[in-house]
């Protein structure tokens, strides 16, 4: 049982930590959370656990600027493709070996990292 909550607390503090990136830049609750969690759960296990969450704080954001309507306007394409994106991204994932999955996590997080510290230049119209 003591296993159960020490792993409970450690997954809370990933959470925790993420949210706090995610509330201080905007983004990065998944960029953060996931290697965390990966430490002590399989990664398929850390992306799958934080699929409400994401959910729930990008929603909560939107509605927290207050202008839903023309956000959604503006970016109803990408938020469908993401959602496309991300099914067919869980269909590729289930067939990759752990060390596979692990590997492009750390992919992921270093190509962040980069982009972050490179900032690009890049505009939405």
């Amino acid at each position: 049982m003591d296993d159960v909550v020490g792993l409970a607390l450690l997954s809370a503090g990933a959470l925790i930590v993420g949210g706090v990136v995610k509330g201080a830049l905007g983004v990065g609750l998944p960029l953060v959370a996931v290697p965390l969690l990966a430490l002590w759960l399989p990664a398929a296990q850390a992306i799958g656990l934080l699929a409400a969450p994401v959910v729930l704080s990008n929603l909560l954001q939107a509605l927290e600027g207050g202008r839903l309507a023309p956000t959604w306007q503006r970016f109803r394409w990408l938020v469908l493709a993401q959602l496309v994106a991300t099914v067919l991204t869980v269909r590729m994932t289930l067939n990759l070996s752990p060390a596979q999955l692990s590997a492009m996590v750390a992919a992921a997080v270093l190509l962040a990292v980069l982009l972050l510290a490179l900032q690009p230049d890049v505009q939405i119209s």
